[in-house]
């Protein structure tokens, strides 16, 4: 027989689909997989390796089951779980008692923190678009009680860029006047649910500039 470690592709019929090959696979449990609109395949769970490269829990695989490495994602301690490929090709993870959104490329876009404890064992979504998680919790970030599943409304969060050109200084949302250009400063906007947006500001500052203009006049001078 052919070797596939923890990962393979099956045929309609049954069968080992052979042009699927991923080497020596993931070197640990795989929990979760989904497959993207461009047929790419997220997987994730405990492993360390993927076809002997080292990697952070979680992979993407191409097609022919060689990873992607344009896939970047973050390094969790946590227990990975469940993942759901959102319209807008964001990705969500279930990182321990979290959610994790990432971008498409695999970078972190932000972290929720739907419920108090707990872990999350599936996620679908409702005709409405709204999330659906069963796993095993008790109570939700606003302290309602839910056993083990809840639904939750839309929820991706959108980190943005504000571009702002300013002469001598510019005081922001966050409450800060700057004097010098920035391009560090975030600021939260919560959520009562938990879906967080975050703004990160792009500050120029001109230096103002004063100068006098000399002028001989006969009678008057407008």
């Amino acid at each position: 027989g052919v070797s596939r470690a923890r990962i393979a592709r099956i045929n309609a019929d049954g069968t080992l689909d052979v042009s699927f090959d991923p080497g020596t696979g993931a070197n640990g449990p795989v929990f979760a997989m989904r497959v993207q609109p461009d047929g790419k395949i997220i997987v994730d769970g405990t492993f360390t390796q993927y076809n002997g490269s080292s990697a952070s829990k979680i992979v993407r695989i191409h097609t022919t089951g060689a990873r992607d490495l344009g896939f970047t994602p973050p390094v969790w301690a946590a227990t990975l779980g469940s993942l759901a490929v959102l319209p807008d090709d964001k990705i969500l993870v279930a990182v321990g008692h979290q959610m994790c959104f990432l971008n498409p490329n695999g970078t972190q876009n932000s972290l929720v923190t739907p419920v108090s404890s707990g872990s999350y064992y599936d996620f679908s979504f409702d005709p409405a678009g709204r999330l659906i998680t069963s796993g095993a919790f008790g109570t939700i970030s606003n302290n309602q009680l839910r056993r083990n599943i809840v639904r939750f409304g839309v929820c991706s969060p959108v980190s943005s860029v504000q571009t702002v050109n300013s002469c001598g200084s510019y005081t922001w949302i966050d409450g800060n006047t700057y004097t010098s250009n920035n391009s560090t400063a975030t600021y939260v906007f919560p959520d009562a649910n938990g879906c967080d947006s975050t703004v990160t500001l792009n500050l120029t500052i001109s230096t103002a500039t004063t100068s006098s203009v000399s002028e001989v006049s006969c009678d008057s001078y407008t």
